[in-house]
């Protein structure tokens, strides 16, 4: 476990700065945006919390628990965070007591995990009847390439997958998105060499204009929202038992 955590701590600046600044990541903050809207005051978790971004968006009208493995990340997220209670913790042994949140986040966070069973047994518990789930993950294992192992990614899902995974709980809403321009993009740098952090941070202007262009690209995918051949996957789930 301590060098799993390490791993993590490593990689927690560098996706600070691809969550910020990824034309992908960017698309994918502004549909969570969207379904963050239909949240009222909760009790919420943001599971694998990274750098915070996400429970930024979130922080000022719910009470919200920000949990990750990476102390480096906590560290990252807490500059951020006034209004969060931030938490380490391996997301296999959830610190908190039964029927604990009215929602959680899993947002980016199954895919990193060996045994994702387990943590969606801990989210079921932790959660009131009546609680909901947000989570995304990255679609189809015909897309897994070098750039998922650098990113520590054990696997890409299918909706088939995640019916069966998610079988406790009433799904809500479970959509595909990244069709075409986004998967056309992954395809053409799935195996290509990957800039270091370094170079991200040394061209950093030059960085934002690549991800502003795409990202406005990336907007025409918004159109196919749904299509079976996206690269990414959002849905709502519920806890009704």
């Amino acid at each position: 476990m301590p060098s799993i955590k390490n791993d993590y701590d490593t990689l927690a600046s560098r996706w600070q700065l691809e969550i910020k600044f990824g034309p992908t990541h960017r698309i994918k903050r502004k549909i969570l945006e969207r379904i963050f809207k239909n949240i009222k005051s909760k009790f919420l978790c943001d599971i694998g919390c990274g750098s915070g971004l996400y429970s930024h968006l979130l922080q000022n009208k719910n009470f919200l628990y920000a949990v990750d493995l990476s102390s480096k990340a906590l560290q990252l997220a807490g500059k951020d965070l006034k209004k969060t209670a931030l938490v380490c913790a391996d997301a296999n042994y959830l610190p908190f007591k039964d029927n604990f949140f009215d929602g959680v986040l899993l947002l980016d966070i199954l895919e990193h995990i060996e045994d994702d069973t387990r943590v969606i047994r801990e989210v079921y518990r932790t959660l009131n009847k009546g609680g909901f789930v947000i989570f995304s993950v990255p679609q189809d294992n015909r897309l897994f390439s070098k750039i998922d192992i650098k990113n520590k990614h054990y696997r890409r899902y299918s909706k088939k997958e995640l019916l069966k995974k998610f079988s406790p709980f009433t799904i809500r809403y479970l959509s595909s998105v990244g069709f075409p321009l986004m998967r056309i993009y992954l395809q053409l740098i799935m195996n290509s060499p990957q800039p270091e952090e370094s170079f991200l941070r040394k061209n950093k202007n030059l960085t934002k204009i690549f991800s502003n262009l795409l990202f406005w690209l990336f907007h025409f995918d918004l159109i196919f929202k749904g299509f079976p051949w996206g690269v990414l996957i959002f849905g709502v789930i519920e806890k009704n038992e």
